[in-house]
């Protein structure tokens, strides 16, 4: 019963919170609106010198957010919590084959011990 409490806690919070963030110069889009204990980043930027570098960098401040792979360079990010769930920071930032910074974004995930699709 308290496991759905959170759950619900979670949820609620998820849903006052912004998911998609642009940043305002940039043609980055971060996306962790559509399930739990997972995020996506899009660019937009069809003149950047390809393979992009994509880094991401998460605050998962009093979860135990696990991330069993590497995300480096990866359009999308997959994480859980076995046991704290909770809020996460996800932040991205993007830069072209030349190492020119194309855009940054940020973005609230919510982590949880299963998968749930977002409202």
């Amino acid at each position: 019963m308290q496991r759905i409490a959170l759950a619900i806690a979670v949820l609620a919070a998820a849903a006052l919170a912004p998911h998609a963030a642009r940043a305002q110069s940039a043609p980055v889009t971060l996306d962790c609106s559509l399930a739990s204990n997972f995020c996506a980043v899009s660019v937009d930027s069809p003149s950047s010198p390809t393979p992009l570098k994509i880094w991401w960098s998460f605050d998962t401040s009093g979860t135990d957010a696990i991330f069993p792979r590497d995300c480096t360079h990866q359009e999308t990010c997959s994480f859980w919590c076995p046991r704290y769930e909770g809020a996460i920071a996800a932040s991205v930032q993007v830069r072209d084959a030349a190492n020119v910074l194309i855009g940054s974004a940020s973005a609230q995930a919510v982590c949880t011990q299963q998968d749930i699709v977002l409202p």
